[in-house]
């Protein structure tokens, strides 16, 4: 098996059939078209059908009890059974054309890991510009958010994954990790720019509840985050998700 696509979600019965659909379409119609690859679904406690999702869509279903997103990735990482991770959000996915450059890039030999910038669709103007407004910095610093990351999976299990300490931006700490690991073999990460990741952007409501939530929950993610980072190990703060909504509590409170 080379490429395991790895898909967490908790409570995604409405997006992940287009999701899973669009994957799908960018693989048969890409340089992976004659490759052996599989979908892996984690589904994180949900309790909307999300299995049965992953059932009828023919794709191998995981399940993971503790709702976090770190531990959802992990699981599905663990089933897996490609050479190559690659972790994509449930409202996210790739066109045939990022595809062809994650397989071009592959073929070089030089990388372990990559990255990609996101287009947005959906939602509103605020949130569209609030997360397209970091693709330049992503390729300047060369750095991704946790939407779409492939990495070999013999670097992610050198690593131990993403760590199960942080509740959100989990994926910077695990690019920090993962990027020294790559120099020290000799190898190189990179961040794809001229095919984006489509994403969405459905979670920024045009409003002021919206706005505070968006927020407090970046501002104390980003405060767990400098902590796990500058802190001694035995002094470390765990984060906590009942604080960050924007994330972890939304889809409950919109039924």
């Amino acid at each position: 098996m080379l490429l395991s696509i790895v898909i967490p979600a908790y409570n995604e019965v409405e997006i992940l059939p287009n999701t899973i659909a669009n994957i799908q379409k960018a693989l048969v119609n890409s340089a992976w078209s004659d490759q052996s690859w599989e979908i892996i679904l984690c589904d994180n406690n949900s309790t909307d059908g999300t299995q049965q999702i992953a059932q009828q869509l023919g794709v191998q279903e995981v399940w993971e009890a503790e709702q976090q997103i770190s531990k959802a990735r992990n699981t599905g990482a663990q089933q897996a059974k490609g050479k190559w991770l690659l972790f994509i959000d449930a409202d996210t996915y790739p066109s045939p054309a990022l595809m062809n450059d994650l397989w071009n890039t592959i073929d070089t030999g030089s990388f372990l890991g990559i990255g990609t910038t996101i287009k947005v669709e959906g939602g509103s103007k605020w949130n569209q510009l609030r997360m397209e407004r970091l693709n330049p910095l992503m390729r300047w610093l060369n750095w991704c958010g946790g939407a779409f990351i492939l990495c070999e999976k013999k670097a992610f299990e050198e690593i131990g994954g993403f760590s199960t300490d942080l509740y959100a931006l989990e994926e910077i700490e695990f690019i920090i990790r993962l990027r020294r690991y790559v120099r020290k073999v000799g190898k190189k990460f990179t961040v794809l720019h001229r095919h984006p990741a489509i994403t969405s952007g459905r979670k920024g409501e045009n409003n002021l509840r919206a706005f505070y939530r968006a927020a407090a929950s970046t501002t104390l993610s980003i405060c767990w985050l400098l902590l796990f980072l500058l802190l001694p190990k035995s002094l470390r703060i765990k984060g906590n998700p009942k604080h960050l909504g924007f994330w972890y509590n939304q889809r409950k409170t919109e039924k």
